[in-house]
């Protein structure tokens, strides 16, 4: 579907709304209007499309155009009187994360393929059924049901290969499906053996919506994910319609229905590198989710992880990253519970800023260590390394920080890259929606992916036998004016060089014995300035701060002052001084909060078939090397406490017909068959 006239793009996001109006000006394509405003996804209002008319009504206010019609409708298409749009396209970011199961033969092939297809969509793999998992039939029911899937892919066997056991896999799947209440029965796509793709159909036809893709793995050592992905997104849309009132007129609204924003991402990204040449890091840290899509070489790395975020997802963010890597980057010691109650605060009211010196370090310490746990997820060769060339920064968290110097701070500690990078912001959150606007009308892609972004300016990165207080560069800088500067920067520092967009410098940069920028040691460069000049970091690859307080409480200031050169914030000294109260518990449970209020003991889990293995009784916070081994993750079903509030005020808790509500391991009642119903005389 091609459009030629306006187009208007909405990206949802679990704070804000951002809508952006795009038409031809002198022959192109460019943003002329945009507008933002909270998103009405929670209570009261709890209708998306609510915070959308707002938007669109300020837009008319302002004399850009009429966008809704006198039903508050959004005018389509393109009236004569230059009212409405041709299209209009949705995103979002916002919302939970769908939850995904994973069927497949082998956990390091199919299974592989099956993760990788799901990175381009926000979603929580809640459980992994495969021929080496170690569960008899039962059990594997008890793990589908209990697991409450919103999406179930069905992933192996190569086009020629295993067919009959891939099937029994898809009969068990059959079976659990029909055992769930059909209002909350899950999107099942197929990616597996084609000569299986018609009883697959057959076996899920009037049970429940079943989409079939092309092989994931059509040869032994061959990934096919473009069908896949695909197939993932159209699931995403129709869970969307079909299960959340919230945004289900939205994507009948919508001329691609509506597209996770990772999406987005995913094909700016390929398109950046593939037209420009260079490889490129977009990297977007919101409220609920932290995504980055690393191109390279013609291949795309794309990972979304709802469990890292600034907002609705800073308490499950805390609990994945620990503590301690939040702690690094503060100039003090925290109080007991400080960064707990901070991370619960901002859970609880994700719009909300610093608004002291002690909030913005905890907000930035938060936004640090996010980034750090999601680049491990990157899977890169240690020859390799993390070396864009060019870093595009999306969210407040990164576009936002008030200036664009401290941004570059912000980067160049998060993500450490190696040599020369250019760095633009996104301060219109164009690049959620650019993906999506690419599928109804592609000049328009094209056209505004080169003008949306703002140059922030360059990151020259040293790294190697880098001694610190020593000599690490030497600089020869000649202005536009003729005029040559000489300058050096030590190990341990920041060397800041105002330099505005469109300007340039020319630099020879000699690096001191061991030590190089990228793999050179002497190079001539030519490089444009931007908003935030040109930063040029000796600090080493990888670098932490200080662990002793008093250093680190000096060196974050002055890191500060050296990239912007703005004088250092003074860290009060009772900062330095370790609070005289301690607790043994630093963390607190909520489900041992819900016992102490019942006076009660924890409640034994019911299981839903007698052979089911038990629960495992421990919960607590996920450890680093465990969130390390999943590709996508993102935080859990806030409705987990809810039937634990009912019991506490008398209520019974519901759930669906022949399903039990809640996952295996948590307390939860669930409704048992009868021990001697026959599972097929319930299909």
């Amino acid at each position: 579907m091609t459009t030629s006239g306006a187009l208007l793009g909405a990206e949802f996001g679990s704070v804000w709304t951002r809508v952006l109006l795009l038409d031809v000006v002198d022959h192109e394509y460019r943003i002329i209007a945009r507008s933002e405003g909270l998103t009405t996804i929670g209570a009261p209002i709890n209708d998306v499309l609510v915070g959308l008319r707002r938007q669109l009504r300020e837009m008319a206010q302002n004399g850009v155009r009429n966008l809704l019609d006198e039903n508050n409708r959004i005018i389509t298409p393109e009236r004569e009187d230059r009212s409405g749009v041709d299209s209009f396209i949705a995103t979002t970011s916002a919302g939970r994360a769908l939850r995904a199961l994973l069927v497949g033969l082998l956990p390091q092939t199919s299974l592989l393929a099956a993760r990788r297809a799901l990175s381009r969509t926000t979603v929580e793999i809640v459980e992994q059924i495969h021929l080496m998992d170690g569960r008899d039939e039962e059990q594997r029911l008890n793990a589908i049901i209990l697991s409450r899937p919103d999406l179930i892919l069905i992933v192996g066997g190569t086009e020629g290969g295993a067919q009959e056991r891939l099937a029994k896999l898809v009969k068990e799947v059959q079976f659990a499906v029909a055992l769930i209440d059909r209002n909350q029965r899950p999107v099942i796509v197929y990616g597996g053996n084609q000569a299986l793709a018609e009883e697959v159909t057959e076996r899920f036809e009037g049970l429940c919506e079943c989409i079939l893709t092309s092989n994931l793995m059509p040869a032994v050592g061959t990934m096919s994910l473009d069908g896949a992905q695909s197939a993932i997104a159209t699931a995403y849309d129709a869970f969307f319609k079909r299960r959340d009132g919230r945004f289900s007129a939205l994507g009948r609204l919508s001329a691609v229905g509506l597209r996770p924003s990772a999406e987005s991402y995913a094909l700016l990204a390929q398109y950046i590198q593939r037209v420009h040449g260079q490889s490129v890091a977009l990297v977007d840290l919101g409220s609920a989710s932290a995504s980055v899509a690393y191109a390279e070489g013609g291949t795309l790395q794309l990972r979304t992880d709802a469990r890292l975020g600034q907002g609705h997802s800073a308490d499950t963010a805390w609990e994945d990253v620990g503590e301690a890597a939040i702690a690094a980057w503060l100039p003090f010691h925290p109080q007991p519970y400080e960064i707990q109650h901070y991370v619960l605060n901002k859970s609880l009211r994700p719009a909300t800023i610093p608004v002291t010196l002690r909030e913005l370090y905890l907000e930035h310490g938060l936004a640090r260590a996010n980034l750090r746990a999601l680049m491990a997820e990157v899977q890169l060769t240690p020859r390799q390394g993390f070396a864009p060339q060019r870093i595009l920064a999306c969210g407040s968290t990164l576009t936002r920080t008030g200036d664009a110097f401290h941004s570059l701070l912000l980067l160049a500690d998060s993500l450490q890259p190696l040599g020369i990078a250019e760095v633009y912001a996104d301060p219109y959150s164009a690049a959620a929606t650019l993906g999506a606007i690419a599928q109804v009308n592609s000049a328009a892609f094209v056209q505004v992916s080169e003008t949306a972004f703002t140059r922030l300016g360059v990151l020259v990165s040293l790294h190697g036998n880098i001694a610190p207080e020593r000599r690490a560069a030497r600089l020869k800088i000649k202005t536009e004016d003729g005029e040559t500067l000489r300058a050096e920067v030590k190990g341990g520092h920041l060397l800041s060089l105002p330099l505005p967009a469109n300007a340039h410098l020319e630099i020879v940069l000699t690096t001191s014995r061991g030590v190089r920028v990228g793999r050179e040691t002497r190079l001539r460069l030519k490089l444009e300035g931007g908003e935030g000049g040109i930063l040029i970091d000796a600090r080493g690859r990888a670098f932490v701060p200080a662990q002793d307080l008093a250093a680190r409480a000096a060196q974050l200031p002055l890191w500060y002052h050296e990239a912007t050169d703005r004088p250092a914030p003074e860290i009060p000294p009772e900062w330095l001084m370790v609070s005289t109260h301690q607790d043994d518990e630093t963390t607190s449970n909520a489900d041992d909060v819900l016992d102490d209020l019942r006076g009660e003991q924890p409640r034994r889990r019911r299981r839903l078939f007698s052979s089911a293995p038990k629960p495992d009784k421990g919960r607590g916070r996920r450890t680093t090397q465990e969130a390390k081994k999943t590709t996508v993750v993102t935080r859990s079903d806030d409705d987990d406490l809810e039937d634990e509030f009912a019991a506490l005020i008398g209520e019974k808790p519901s759930a669906p017909d022949g399903a039990a509500k809640g996952q295996t391991g948590k307390k939860r009642a669930t409704a048992p068959l009868d021990d001697d119903m026959d599972l097929r005389d319930l299909l």
